[in-house]
């Protein structure tokens, strides 16, 4: 499994980008949101997810593993397919869709090409109970970003860092074994 490409973009259509590593060019399908702030010659870090059909093979692209997660949690429902959960992402961040969820706004949702109100409300039901409140994390990171910063690490670094850490895991100090295997990789 692939679950992070780096390189440089080389090119971009409407909806994908082609990042050039280790002298191969990989086409990799990515949010609108995403694809209007990446510039052709820049370096880029994508985490990703190959998805792999009898007659197709694509691979995804998310900035962060937070988004990546929610992908796979999108894919995970009857009815949604990578495009609709790429659109899906396009229409805000992770946890601006995860409060549109939690308040059952199905006109949110619906805006996605592809999703009906249907779709929407399925969507709704399904991942309503089981999506996390998006605030825990981000009082959790205070004292994660605190911990880091006395190790020595710097504040640009750390951001990176804490944006590759699953939502999953909630608990300071796992979060800090977690950003510290990462650290440690680098």
């Amino acid at each position: 499994m692939i679950f992070f490409l780096k390189g440089k973009v080389i090119n971009k259509g409407d909806d994908f980008l082609i990042l050039e590593t280790g002298n191969i060019g990989y086409q990799v399908f990515v949010s609108q949101s995403l694809l209007e702030k990446i510039k052709i010659n820049e370096n880029l870090k994508i985490f990703t997810y190959l998805y792999l059909r009898e007659e197709t093979q694509e691979l995804y692209g998310f900035k962060t593993v937070e988004e990546l997660e929610f992908f796979k949690r999108l894919l995970a429902i009857s009815g949604v397919g990578p495009k609709i959960a790429q659109g899906i992402l396009s229409i805000g961040s992770v946890s601006e869709i995860k409060k549109a969820i939690q308040e059952g706004k199905v006109d949110f949702l619906a805006k996605v090409q592809g999703v009906g109100r249907k779709t929407a409300q399925k969507i709704i039901v399904d991942l309503a109970g089981k999506i996390e409140e998006t605030l825990k994390p981000k009082i959790l990171d205070k004292k994660l970003i605190s911990a880091l910063l006395k190790l020595g690490y710097q504040k640009n670094e750390i951001n990176e860092i804490i944006s590759q850490i699953p939502s999953e895991i909630k608990e300071t100090k796992e979060r800090l074994k977690y950003a510290l295997k990462i650290l440690n990789k680098k």
